[in-house]
C-alpha cells in the first residue's frame, strides 16, 4: 500500500509554478515594461484562458486594462473574470482602486473629487500625490497618523488672520487630529462670534484632550444655546458628563431634527437607551433624520444601517440617493461588491470614497 501511495506522490507535479506558466507570464510583464500595451491587451485573453485561476494572470489582465483602457476597462475585466466567484482577490481590487484615484487626482473638472482622491493617495503612503498637493509628504496627514507641526501652525495662522465666522479654519484645524492645534482652539472659544465658539467646542471635542474639559465647561454657561450644546457633545465625548443634562434634555425632544443632535453627541458612548433612540430615528419619515440615523447605528446594527441606506438609494431626491451612496461606502466593512458598484455607478465623490474604503480595508 505504501509503495503505491509513494509512486502517486511521485507523479504529481512540483509545488513551485511550472517553467512554461513562469514564461508566459514573464512575457506579458516585459510587453507592459515596454509600453506595448495595444500587444498585450489583444493577447493576453490568451492567457487567462490558458490559466484562469492564476492570480498573476488576473494581475496581468487588470494591469493591462489599467495601462490601455482605464480603471474602468479593468474592473470590467476583473468583474467578468470573477464572474460566479463569491470569494474576492482584494490586492487586485485595490489595484484597480488606486487607478480610480490616480485618474480623479489628475482630472480638473471636479476639484473636490481631486483633492479627496490625492488626499486618499497620501493616506496610502503615495510620495507623488502628496508633491501634487504641494505639501512635504511628511509634513501633511499621511497613512492614519496626525498632520505635522508645521501643518498645525500654518492653519492656526491662517484662521487667526480671518475675520469673521472662521467655520472652515476650525474645521480643517480640528481634520488635522494634532493635539498641537488645540492652543489655537482654545483661544476661538473667547471669540465674538457664537458660531466661532461652538465649533471651536465641537473641534477640541475632536482632538480628544482630557485636559482641555477645564475650559469647555465654562460654555455650559453661554448665553447662545447653540455653544452649550455643541460644549456639552465636546465635553460628554472627552468622558465628562457635566453637560449631560442638555443632551438629555434635547433626546426627549418632540423634534426628530433636535433628537438626532443629541444622538450625534451621545454616540461616543452607545448604551442601550442611545441605540433605542437612534432605532427609533432609523424610520423618521424624513429621509434626511434616516440617513443620519442610519450612518450612527452602522457601527452597532449594520443590518439594520445598509437597510435603511438602500432603500435611500432609490429615494425620489436626488441628494438624499447620492448620500446614501456615499452611506453604503462609509459604512461597509467589508463588502466589496457593494464598493465596487459605487466605482462603477457613483458620482465623482462617491467613487474617490470607494475607492479609498478598498485602500483601507486591503492595508
Amino acid at each position: 500500500m505504501s509503495g503505491s501511495l509513494g509512486a502517486q506522490s511521485a507523479t504529481l507535479p512540483p509545488p513551485a509554478v511550472s517553467s512554461e506558466e513562469a514564461a508566459a507570464m514573464a512575457q506579458y510583464w516585459t510587453l507592459l515594461a515596454q509600453g506595448r500595451f495595444d500587444e498585450s491587451a489583444r493577447t493576453v485573453a490568451t492567457l487567462i484562458s490558458r490559466y484562469p485561476r492564476n492570480t498573476s494572470a488576473l494581475a496581468l489582465l487588470v494591469e493591462t486594462s489599467i495601462a490601455h483602457g482605464g480603471p474602468v476597462k479593468a474592473l470590467d475585466a476583473y468583474e467578468v473574470w470573477l464572474g460566479g466567484r463569491t470569494i474576492e482577490e482584494p490586492g487586485v481590487l485595490r489595484r484597480i482602486a488606486r487607478a480610480y484615484l490616480y485618474e480623479s487626482g489628475r482630472q480638473t473638472q471636479d476639484s473636490a473629487a481631486r483633492t479627496e482622491a490625492l488626499l486618499a493617495l497620501v493616506r496610502d503612503g503615495d510620495v507623488a500625490a502628496a508633491a501634487a498637493l504641494g505639501g512635504d509628504p511628511t509634513d501633511g496627514r499621511g497613512q492614519s497618523g496626525p498632520a505635522g507641526a508645521a501643518a498645525v501652525d500654518r492653519l492656526g495662522a491662517q484662521m487667526k488672520a480671518a475675520s469673521g465666522m472662521k467655520l472652515r479654519e476650525i474645521q480643517r484645524l480640528a481634520d488635522t487630529g494634532n493635539p498641537r492645534a488645540a492652543a489655537a482652539l482654545v483661544e476661538v472659544l473667547r471669540d465674538e462670534w457664537p458660531e466661532n465658539r461652538a465649533a471651536a467646542a465641537t473641534a477640541l471635542g475632536k482632538l480628544g484632550r482630557a485636559e482641555d474639559i477645564v475650559v469647555l465647561r465654562p460654555l455650559l454657561q453661554d448665553p447662545h444655546g447653540a455653544v452649550r450644546v455643541q460644549a456639552a457633545g465636546a465635553l460628554y465625548r472627552l468622558g465628562d458628563t457635566s453637560g449631560a443634562p442638555v443632551l438629555l434634555e434635547l433626546a426627549a425632544s418632540e423634534h426628530a431634527s433636535m433628537r438626532l443632535t443629541a444622538a450625534t453627541f451621545l454616540a461616543s458612548q452607545p448604551d442601550e437607551n442611545w441605540k433605542s433612540l437612534v432605532r427609533a430615528l432609523a424610520s423618521d419619515p424624513d429621509p434626511s433624520i434616516r440617513l443620519d440615523a442610519a450612518r450612527l447605528i452602522a457601527p452597532h446594527d449594520p443590518d439594520l444601517a445598509r437597510s435603511v441606506l438602500d432603500n435611500l438609494s432609490r429615494d425620489a431626491n436626488a441628494a438624499i440617493r447620492e448620500e446614501a451612496a456615499l452611506g453604503l461606502v462609509e459604512t461597509s466593512r467589508s463588502d466589496f461588491g457593494v464598493l465596487r458598484r459605487t466605482l462603477r455607478t457613483g458620482n465623482s465623490i462617491a467613487r474617490v470614497r470607494a475607492a479609498d474604503r478598498v485602500l483601507a480595508l486591503t492595508r
